[in-house]
């Protein structure tokens, strides 16, 4: 097993590097968006990786702290995601923001991941729940309480009595404007009611 690589970056593609180990050059697929920074031609690299054999195939894949490695390893468990799919989800998405999605059953983030339909992606975050609490990823709390944050928030936004103000009651109001801020925690008055308003027509 290779456990881990170092050596020089030389050759960068969309998804690899190609690493100069003693002469040796590896191809190394890596979360380039995340490590942006991180590597550079002609510049020494390490990297934590796994080695996939698949028939005739050898595929290497690395990455730049173990917590990412190990969510790697993880996906990678889940039947149905290969290598790259699993690859992508870890390019795509912080160590963070993978443990919030599993903890709260959001299946939205693994379906933006190009190749991830929805029945993998609610595979992913029933197969990942229990995983990603052992694991104690770092951030992961904070946002894992997308709805309760935004229920302290409807409770005294402005868009509830404006919904009220409209005829509907003040429990759906709050329901319709907590759903959309969950969805959207950044937007202004005016877009949250109008979101709110589309929700509630929609019903």
């Amino acid at each position: 097993m290779i456990a881990s690589v170092r050596g020089e970056v030389i050759l960068i593609e969309e998804d690899y590097l190609v690493v100069d180990v003693n002469g040796l050059g590896m191809q190394i697929f890596a979360p380039l968006n995340r490590m942006e920074g991180l590597y550079r031609l002609h510049e020494e690299i390490f990297l934590y990786t796994q080695l996939i054999v698949r028939e005739e195939l050898w595929t290497l894949f690395g990455f730049a702290d173990t917590e990412e490695l190990s969510l790697f390893k993880q996906i990678l468990n889940i039947s149905g995601i290969g290598g790259k799919s699993a690859l992508g989800i870890v390019n795509r998405l912080a160590p963070a923001e993978i443990a919030a999605a599993a903890l709260n059953g959001d299946t939205k983030p693994f379906e933006s991941v190009s190749g991830v339909g929805k029945k993998t992606a609610q595979r992913i975050v029933l197969e990942l729940k229990d995983k990603v609490e052992k694991m104690g990823i770092a951030g992961m709390a904070e946002l894992s309480r997308p709805a309760a944050d935004s229920q302290s928030k409807a409770g005294d936004n402005d868009a509830v009595a404006a919904l009220c103000q409209l005829g509907y009651s003040a429990t759906e109001a709050k329901k319709a404007v907590v759903a959309v801020l969950t969805e959207d925690p950044l937007l202004d008055s005016d877009a949250l009611l109008r979101k709110a308003l589309l929700r509630l027509s929609k019903f």
